[in-house]
């Protein structure tokens, strides 16, 4: 991650010494070419932060821990799980990639729900926004309900909190996370 913020800090830098004209793409002696190029290049880069995130997200829940979530007996009927966002300003325009064991299900908009259907009793929820697994269990009736907190980076808190119909459950091996 850190080499990506070196490399987007650097397309900034050609971006700025373009504008300022002390700077010129090389064989066009031009510096709105330049800009143009670092543009296109900062795009790029905002490109590859994202896939590292996302990455990162997928890879948040061990190979380990889900085999060990799939190797549960699965349920005779789907159960239900509804995720809600509440509506606010910090990060309005962003929809939440969510990861329901490993695997995308889809967004969770600024004020909106998302509600997927699973055959196990315990999950793991990631996203490339916040990264940190929340394991829970779904109980008996078949369906829980799940409220996004904006927890920060270096929180102890999950980015969830259970509305109903779960419990959480801390599954072997995620003391040993290291989330940067």
């Amino acid at each position: 991650m850190a080499w990506l913020i070196i490399q987007l800090l650097i397309t900034l830098g050609l971006i700025i010494g373009g504008l300022s004209g002390q700077l010129v793409l090389r064989g066009t002696d031009s510096s709105p070419a330049l800009v143009v190029f670092g543009c296109l290049w900062l795009i790029y880069d905002i490109y590859q932060i994202a896939a590292y995130r996302k990455r990162k997200a997928q890879d948040a829940v061990t190979n380990s821990q889900i085999a060990d979530l799939q190797a549960q007996e699965p349920l005779p009927s789907p159960y239900v799980i509804e995720m809600t966002r509440k509506s606010g300003v910090v990060g309005a325009a962003v929809k939440y990639k969510i990861f329901l064991n490993g695997e995308p299900v889809g967004e969770l908009r600024n004020g909106g729900t998302l509600s997927v259907e699973t055959r196990f009793r315990k999950n793991a929820v990631t996203s490339p926004v916040f990264m940190k697994p929340f394991f829970f269990e779904i109980d008996s009736n078949g369906r829980a309900e799940l409220q996004f907190v904006q927890a920060s980076k270096n929180s102890n808190m999950q980015n969830f909190e259970i509305t109903s119909g779960a419990a959480v459950f801390e599954p072997s091996g995620v003391s040993a996370y290291k989330f940067d």
